[in-house]
């Protein structure tokens, strides 16, 4: 079912990823204006369009622990969709269609730029890059993206395992991810997805159910005094207690 979905859609979907490209490349050249709602509406319209595609269901709990203010939103990895899920479920508290969506940014390896969808699509939405063997300019990237989503009132989003997991169990967070938490003062909103690694799964015949759980933030004056370390450990342990084992995506060949 989902392959025929793809076959028949396979033209709309390449005039959205161009259309993508075409107002991505602009916009960073400074050749077209336009405002961070609209580029995040659009981007979470394909998001939602793309779930659907792949015969992809969210339940979603915890939704009232979603904060009304800017936070930093911190989530286990085992797909490429689960930026995508985490968007749209961020949403999940809007009282009407019509309201203001939730503007999100994200923090991503800059190993993502090498492919032009995935780039397009996140420089569209001013996803901050991190360099992992440049120490220096990643602690200088993080930064940026603390102050980004501080004065922009973003809620900002990062998977500190840094990559998705090919066990299927939860893998050690980057210690460093934290220190933003800190030194902006940002709220912790840790965040459980379980059942994403097979989103992509085309073989699939079934309706695929995704569990997305938000827990309870944690304020910044419950960790201010803490070490990055520390305050990883305390958020992965939130985040596992809710997590249930399941197979990850698979990873493609590089070519």
């Amino acid at each position: 079912m989902i392959k025929l979905k793809q076959i028949l859609l396979a033209p709309i979907w390449l005039y959205r990823l161009n259309k993508i490209r075409r107002m991505s490349k602009k916009y960073k050249k400074g050749k077209l204006e336009l405002s961070a709602q609209f580029r995040n509406d659009l981007i979470l319209k394909y998001a939602n369009k793309l779930l659907k595609l792949y015969n992809v269901n969210l339940i979603i709990k915890g939704k009232e622990n979603i904060t009304s203010k800017n936070s930093l939103i911190v989530a286990n990895h085992l797909s490429n969709a689960d930026a995508f899920i985490i968007f749209s479920a961020l949403q999940s508290i809007l009282e009407t269609k019509h309201d203001p969506k939730k503007i999100v940014t994200f923090l991503a390896k800059i190993e993502l730029t090498k492919n032009w969808t995935s780039r397009s699509v996140l420089n569209l939405i001013d996803t901050f890059f991190i360099d992992r063997s440049k120490i220096k300019d990643s602690v200088k990237t993080i930064d940026d993206f603390g102050n980004f989503i501080k004065n922009n009132k973003t809620y900002g989003v990062i998977f500190p395992e840094g990559t998705r997991s090919e066990s299927g169990e939860i893998q050690n967070f980057k210690a460093g991810a934290f220190r933003v938490a800190k030194k902006m003062l940002l709220p912790i909103l840790p965040v459980t997805i379980n059942f994403s690694g097979k989103v992509f799964d085309s073989s699939r015949t079934k309706k695929l159910n995704v569990e997305v759980i938000f827990h309870p933030s944690l304020k910044p004056s419950s960790f201010v005094s803490q070490s990055n370390e520390a305050i990883s450990l305390r958020v992965k342990d939130i985040i596992e207690s809710r997590y249930i084992k399941s197979l990850p995506e698979k990873k493609r060949d590089k070519k």
